[in-house]
């Protein structure tokens, strides 16, 4: 896969990421669990917060990788789909209530 296709994927990935999160922030309570511990949130954060930070990682990663040497890009798509991942099932879970 070249690296400007893999460019494109992480930009696509964060912007649904973004999007997704606008979206969502109308309807997530004030503060959004991160972590959980036996089946509970014990960590949480702003809804305001929540909303860029996933993003600001992606995009960090995603420039990160088109600015270093040739074969980390590869790496730099994996961690992309895996915070895009994370952050649909954190979503899901604070949506669905289980704060």
């Amino acid at each position: 896969m070249s690296m400007e296709k893999v460019d494109k994927i992480n930009k696509v990935i964060t912007a649904i990421i973004l999007l997704s999160n606008i979206v969502a922030v109308f309807f997530l309570p004030d503060r959004v669990g991160i972590h959980m511990s036996r089946g509970h949130f014990d960590s949480y954060i702003s809804k305001y917060i929540f909303l860029f930070i996933t993003p600001a990682v992606t995009l960090i990663i995603t420039l990160y990788t088109k600015m270093s040497e040739k074969g980390i890009y590869i790496k730099g798509l994996i961690v992309n789909l895996i915070l895009f991942v994370a952050n649909c099932w954190m979503l899901f879970a604070n949506l669905k209530g289980m704060a």
